[in-house]
């Protein structure tokens, strides 16, 4: 059984607290917002909270059984050439050695997604708001991800990165898209490449991350938590796209921003990320305190 230790009980409450009063500061601040208007926004962010509750226990049912099929291939063919290692011949015992580096490498995938899940989860606690060059966060995180895509033969291209700035907390900002970016090349064939692309938008910078082929399911698309389809790809893949991006959710509503995933048949899958400005944000009446 897999024991997860839980985050500081103060961190939840605060990460809680950010996500949920955000409305109710553009309430107070800016008397032209309307009661329904605070009722639909803490209905989304209700909701939002409860795709992501979801999401954490889906994944979490089927991330034993996962961890424990390349666990049980390693022991066995580890077993079976140990058994017969005076017979072996050299082509049978090099197949053992390529199954086991499979099931190691699955297993390492599996270790990896814990720890970027464990890292978002963490970003989600007190975050330290300032008004920072967005293109130098896309830079840093494409550079630091860069290794992943060639070991997988996967292509990775920065184009069109204006300059922007946000009112972001820099590591918060820089995990998301480092989970955005890790499941993109964990999810793309051989040979493909994914495209990030960073534009000025009315309320500060919008951030495109593209990759081809197989995506989100038209029927299941949803603006406040795009769950992510893998053609071919497992059970768990789909819940812990799934939970990536319901706990994306959550950070990016307590930047006063917002992700969302487009799916077409031609260009593949595009996930966005609306990143505010501090200007976009004090016009709300959203304060934020560095």
């Amino acid at each position: 059984m897999i024991r997860f230790r839980d985050l500081p009980i103060r961190q939840k409450l605060l990460a809680a607290v950010a996500i949920f009063l955000s409305p109710l500061q553009r309430v107070v601040t800016d008397p032209s917002n309307s009661s329904l208007d605070l009722l639909r926004e803490l209905q989304g962010a209700n909701d939002r909270a409860e795709s992501a509750s979801r999401a954490r226990r889906e994944f979490l049912a089927g991330m034993s059984h996962e961890m424990r099929t390349p666990l049980h291939a390693i022991l066995s063919f580890a077993e079976l050439g140990g058994q017969k290692a005076a017979t072996l011949t050299p082509e049978k015992a090099a197949r053992y050695f390529k199954l086991i580096e499979e099931s190691g490498r699955r297993l390492l995938d599996l270790l990896g997604d814990l720890d970027d899940l464990a890292n978002l989860e963490a970003g989600k606690g007190v975050l330290r708001f300032a008004s920072l060059p967005v293109e130098s966060v896309v830079h840093g995180v494409v550079d630091e991800v860069r290794p992943l895509f060639l070991s997988r033969g996967v292509g990775l291209e920065a184009t069109s990165c204006a300059a922007t700035s946000g009112w972001i907390d820099r590591e918060a900002l820089a995990q998301v898209l480092r989970c955005i970016l890790t499941n993109a090349a964990r999810s793309s064939s051989q040979g493909s490449a994914v495209t990030v692309a960073l534009a000025r938008s009315e309320r500060g910078s919008l951030l495109s991350v593209t990759r081809p082929g197989s995506g989100v399911a038209p029927a299941r698309q949803s603006p406040a938590v795009p769950e992510l389809r893998h053609s071919g790809g497992s059970k768990t893949k789909d819940r812990r796209s799934a939970l990536i991006f319901a706990i994306c959710g959550e950070v990016m509503t307590a930047h006063g921003g917002r992700i969302w995933a487009d799916y077409r048949d031609d260009s593949g899958e595009t996930v966005y990320l609306e990143i505010p400005d501090r200007s976009s944000l004090h016009g709300e009446g959203a304060s934020r305190t560095a």
